[in-house]
């Protein structure tokens, strides 16, 4: 399923081997990398299978977040819960993207299909402290501070905090 927002940006799933290897390399981005809580990087094999265990699951979406027929980033939404109305999400803009107001308008178009499209009233992520960038982000978009997981991940040497932040759609 396609989804153009009312603002003209598309979330679109992967549908070409093109696709896949965008997503692999925006993933395999070393600024990418670092704010995640993955350790270890992965094969193209193995982004596919992942890929295609997405296709087919009820609670997981993957997009391609596309402005004018250009790939921008990538949506993630999952652990869709239909009957609470809840969701986990989660985004990556590309390095030549960065910085230029993307990732709001990624986030935007992200709440608007979740709300529309999923019925969802309630969002959620996680961010580990060290990623000011998308904390700030988040902070703008009106998520806020709902917990934090203490020294939850082993990154750059050291266990780093993680904080749970939390959006509701109506307000």
């Amino acid at each position: 399923m396609r989804f153009i927002s009312s603002e003209g940006f598309t979330l679109s799933p992967p549908m070409s081997n093109e696709c896949y290897m965008f997503l692999y390399e925006l993933r395999c981005d070393p600024d990418v990398m670092s704010n995640t809580f993955s350790y270890m990087p992965f094969t193209y094999t193995q982004h596919v299978d992942y890929l295609t265990m997405i296709e087919k699951s009820e609670t997981d979406k993957i997009f391609l977040f596309e402005v004018v027929n250009e790939k921008v980033g990538a949506a993630r939404i999952s652990h869709i819960d239909y009957r609470s109305g809840t969701c986990y999400v989660g985004g990556d803009i590309t390095s030549e993207y960065r910085g230029r107001g993307y990732g709001r308008k990624m986030y935007n178009t992200i709440f608007e299909f979740c709300k529309n499209n999923l019925n969802m009233r309630k969002l959620y992520l996680e961010v580990l402290v060290s990623n000011e960038n998308a904390y700030q982000l988040y902070r703008k978009i009106g998520f806020q501070i709902c917990g934090a997981y203490k020294a939850h991940v082993f990154k750059d040497g050291e266990y780093q905090d993680v904080l749970v932040m939390e959006k509701f759609l109506d307000k």
